[in-house]
C-alpha cells in the first residue's frame, strides 16, 4: 500500500500542491470503480443524474496536546462538488460517486517551542487549506409507503494541504482512505417535497502526513504513518422537485479524528535540527451546509 501511492502528479497555485501523491490513483478510483452497468446481474435500464453544488464548511481542527502546547485551526471553508448517481430501480441498487474540492484561510491558534530551553510561547497566524474528498457508495433501496430506506457502504479518499506562514512555517500534506458504512432515508412530505436524513460510520485507514522539506532547508520530506481513528456523519436533506429539476439543502455534521503518528528523526541542518518528531493525535468537528441542482433525465 505505501508503495501505490507513490508517485506525485502536481498541479500548484500560489505556490500550494493541489494535486498530490495518490490523486491520480484516487481519479482511477473515482470514475472506473466496479461499473454495475456492465454487470449482468444488473437490470439495463437505469437512471443517471448528474447533482452540481456548492457548500459552506466551518471547520474545528485541534491537537490534543499538553498546554500551554497547542495548534487549533477555526475558520469556514467554501467548497465546490459534483455528484454522479445511477439508479437500478428493478434491482433497488443505486450508486453514488461524489467529488468535493474546498480552498480557504483559517485563524491558526497555537505555540511553539524553544529545542534548547524547552520554553512554549504563544504562536498565531493564517492557515491556508485545499481539500479533496472522493467517495464512491453502493446503496439498496427499500420502499415502503412514502419512504425509501437506503443501507450503503463505500469507499473514500480525503486529501488535505496545510499550510502556515509568517517566521515559524510549516507545510503539511494528509491522505487517507475511508470506509463510509451508513443508512439514509427520505420521506415524501408532498408530491414536490422531499426530507431525509443520512447517519453513517466512517473508519479511517493508511493515513499518511508528509512534512514538506521546502521551508525547512531539509534534504528530504519527511512521512508520518498516521493512527487509525473512527468517525461519523449527520446529515438532514430536504429537496424540491419541478418537472425535471431537483434543488436539495442539506444542513449536516461530521467528527472525525486522527491517531498519533509513528516517530521519525528529522536529517540535521534546516530549520528543524536533528530532532525526534511525531504527529500528535488530533480531532475536527465540521458543520455547514450543501446546496446542490440536477437536470434530472
Amino acid at each position: 500500500m505505501k508503495n501505490f501511492f507513490a508517485y506525485h502528479f502536481r498541479i500548484k497555485y500560489r505556490g500550494m500542491s493541489l494535486f498530490p501523491k495518490g490523486i491520480f490513483y484516487g481519479f482511477l478510483f473515482f470514475v472506473f470503480i466496479c461499473k454495475p452497468h456492465d454487470c449482468n446481474c444488473l437490470a439495463q435500464t437505469s437512471q443517471i443524474n448528474w447533482f452540481w453544488g456548492t457548500g459552506l464548511t466551518f471547520f474545528d481542527y485541534k491537537e490534543l496536546l499538553v498546554l500551554p502546547k497547542k495548534s487549533q485551526e477555526r475558520g469556514w471553508i467554501p467548497y465546490i462538488g459534483m455528484e454522479y448517481q445511477e439508479l437500478y430501480p428493478l434491482n433497488h441498487i443505486k450508486l453514488s460517486q461524489l467529488i468535493q474540492m474546498g480552498y480557504g484561510k483559517t485563524l491558526y491558534d497555537g505555540s511553539r517551542m524553544n529545542s534548547v530551553t524547552n520554553e512554549v510561547s504563544p504562536l498565531t497566524g493564517q492557515t491556508t487549506h485545499v481539500f479533496l474528498n472522493l467517495e464512491t457508495t453502493f446503496a439498496f433501496q427499500l420502499q415502503h409507503h412514502a419512504a425509501m430506506w437506503e443501507p450503503y457502504m463505500g469507499m473514500g479518499y480525503h486529501f488535505w494541504n496545510r499550510r502556515l506562514e509568517g517566521n515559524v512555517p510549516f507545510y503539511e500534506k494528509y491522505t487517507w482512505l475511508c470506509f463510509p458504512l451508513g443508512l439514509r432515508f427520505q420521506v415524501m412530505i408532498t408530491p414536490s417535497l422531499v426530507w431525509g436524513g443520512d447517519f453513517s460510520f466512517r473508519p479511517v485507514a493508511f493515513g499518511t502526513m508528509n512534512l514538506d522539506r521546502t521551508l525547512y532547508g531539509i534534504s528530504s520530506d519527511i512521512v508520518f504513518q498516521l493512527g487509525n481513528k473512527a468517525g461519523w456523519k449527520a446529515a438532514f436533506p430536504i429537496a424540491w422537485q419541478q418537472n425535471f429539476f431537483i434543488l436539495s439543502i442539506t444542513p449536516w455534521y461530521a467528527y472525525s479524528a486522527i491517531g498519533e503518528s509513528d516517530r521519525k528523526r528529522s536529517v540535521s541542518g534546516g530549520l528543524l535540527g536533528s530532532v525526534e518528531l511525531v504527529e500528535p493525535e488530533s480531532s475536527t468537528h465540521q458543520y455547514g451546509v450543501w446546496i446542490q441542482f440536477v437536470l434530472s433525465h
